[in-house]
Order: structure tokens, then C-alpha cells, then sequence
């Protein structure tokens, strides 16, 4: 799963439009858009911001779906 996507998940989990989320990062609904779309990246102010908003961990948030078994 990339960025974007678990922005999105996350997002829809927690029963948030775009544009209800996006004010309260401080960022416009477009730019959210891009992000879910992985056309941009959010900072990591922004990250740490959409971590506390959508109560997701940073592994859930960065998942790329890669089982990392040591």
C-alpha cells in the first residue's frame, strides 16, 4: 500500500471527508488529493499532524504491504 493509500484508508476509517480533514491540517482539499494520489508528499509536521487527527501509528501509515520478518 503506498503513502497516499493509507492516507486514504485512514481517512475513510475514521468517517472524514477531504474537506473536513483538510483544515485541519492547515492544507487546502486539493492538496490533500494530491497526497492521497501520491502525486505529493505531505511534510513530516504534516505526517506527524495526520498521525494524531486519524489516531494511526507511523508502521500502519508508512505500510507499504511488505512483511518485514526477521
Amino acid at each position: 500500500m503506498t503513502l497516499g493509500q493509507s492516507i486514504r484508508a485512514a481517512r475513510l476509517r475514521a468517517g472524514l471527508s477531504q474537506a473536513r480533514l483538510a483544515p485541519a491540517l492547515g492544507v487546502d482539499r486539493t492538496t490533500l488529493a494530491y497526497w492521497e494520489l501520491d502525486a505529493h508528499e505531505p511534510s513530516v509536521p504534516r505526517l506527524r499532524k495526520l498521525r494524531a487527527i486519524l489516531d494511526i501509528s507511523w508502521d500502519d501509515l508508512m505500510s507499504d504491504g511488505v512483511s518485514e520478518d526477521v
